[in-house]
């Protein structure tokens, strides 16, 4: 029972440790019925078939409907009257969470590719007017100094400010 109620407050957040780890208790909670095994092995089938841009549609809808009949077998078996739509539509999950976890999917993949060395951090820098007006006076001092029609400026430092230097 507590397999299955885990399952259902959790599956609008499939991602979720505690969705993982009740999925993984099915074989255990649920070895003696061949309906809920035969819906488990399907869906975990699917659950280890690689997703890819052209195949992405069809595993996720597949996926979906998967886990709804087993959530459907298992409630069957428990005696809850749930229709396999009250499982699939009867669920609370706010759009926010989604977008979250796209955005965290995200940065976890640049991270990892950061890390393999595949990608690199986009960086850009910010440069007030003050600071570009300094760089565009270093940068014609520069160019004078290269083309010889400008000095590195000296100042003088008055003595008596290095006497404690001797």
């Amino acid at each position: 029972m507590r397999v299955f109620a885990a399952l259902m407050y959790t599956r609008g957040t499939r991602l979720s440790l505690e969705h993982v780890q009740a999925l993984n208790r099915i074989e255990l909670a649920f070895h003696k019925d061949p309906k809920v095994m035969a819906a488990w092995r399907a869906y975990l089938d699917n659950l280890s078939q690689t997703v890819t841009p052209e195949n992405q549609t069809y595993v996720w809808g597949e996926r979906d409907r998967l886990f709804v009949e087993m959530l459907f077998q298992v409630s069957s078996l428990l005696g809850y009257p749930f229709t396999a739509t009250d499982i699939k539509n009867s669920t609370y999950r706010p759009t926010a969470h989604g977008d979250l976890e796209m955005a965290q999917l995200k940065v976890m993949g640049l991270l990892a590719k950061m890390a393999d060395g595949q990608d690199g951090l986009p960086v850009r820098t910010i440069v007030t007017q003050e600071q570009a007006a300094q760089q565009e006076a270093l940068l014609k001092l520069l160019a004078g100094m290269a083309n010889g029609t400008a000095a590195w400026p000296i100042r003088d430092v008055d003595k008596s400010a290095t006497d404690g230097f001797k």
